[in-house]
């Protein structure tokens, strides 16, 4: 199993992850994440099963995501819950997609961007899918 990161980049936000023996949130329940945007920490239990952890992190780094984005509150624990497991069974279940994802197919232009254009749209090429 790999190691956990020390730390993790969301939207420009270094959050620092922070391990700790045990957690319980206010309402005095044990819990086994929590994310901090205060403080940019995304907190882990070591009670967690090491299995677990994967998802945990995954789960309080999407909360992290909606908390930057501006997302609604509304709702969010059912569907971040949901999308952790399922997205990181994507992920490890299609190495090709997470290294198409990851590539940088195409060159860096004279500005340091990487294809992309005003608006953020990538270039589409032949060897990524587009018609060039």
């Amino acid at each position: 199993m790999s190691r956990i990161p020390q730390s993790v980049l969301i939207a420009g936000l270094r959050y620092r992850v922070v391990l700790e023996e045990e957690m319980v949130s206010d309402e005095g329940v044990e819990i086994l994440g929590q994310h901090d945007y205060g403080r940019l920490q995304l907190k882990l239990s070591l009670a967690a099963d090491p299995e677990v952890r994967p998802f945990v992190l995954l789960h309080e780094v999407l909360h992290a995501c909606v908390t930057v984005s501006g997302g609604d509150s509304h709702q969010e624990e059912a569907l971040v819950a949901g999308l952790s497991h399922v997205l990181l069974q994507v992920l490890r279940e299609n190495p090709d997609l997470v290294r198409y994802l990851l590539g940088r197919s195409v060159q860096r232009g004279s500005t340091g961007r990487s294809g992309h254009d005003a608006a953020g749209s990538g270039t589409a090429t032949e060897a990524d899918g587009g018609s060039a």
